[in-house]
């Protein structure tokens, strides 16, 4: 009676519920815009920053204030948009005017 209690125990033990791994991270939303300046910008948005291509280099601005749209901004450079149309702030420059490319 004892080996058949401690076999349920173990068989019991062995069928327990398990924790499922959590799910995976949502894929960054990565976006190209062409611009109108004749250049490329690649943006890739994850949570609070977005990591930045262009033809200046690779940059990860941080999620600013914004009353409108979003901003993203290191200091020097700058991500501002809203809808298909972002602005790319770069250092003293004008901003350039990029459009979402599909």
């Amino acid at each position: 009676m004892r080996i058949l209690a401690a076999a349920a125990l173990a068989a019991a033990a062995g069928c327990a519920p398990f924790a499922a791994p959590p799910p995976p991270p949502p894929a960054p939303d990565e976006q190209r815009f062409a611009c109108a300046d004749g250049s490329e910008l690649r943006a890739r948005f994850v949570g609070d920053h977005v990591d930045v291509v262009t033809r200046q280099g690779a940059f990860v601005l941080t999620r600013q204030p914004s009353a409108s749209g979003f901003y993203f901004s290191d200091g020097a450079r700058g991500l501002r948009g809203q809808g298909d149309e972002v602005r790319w702030e770069f250092g003293r420059a004008l901003p350039v005017v990029c459009h979402r490319q599909r």
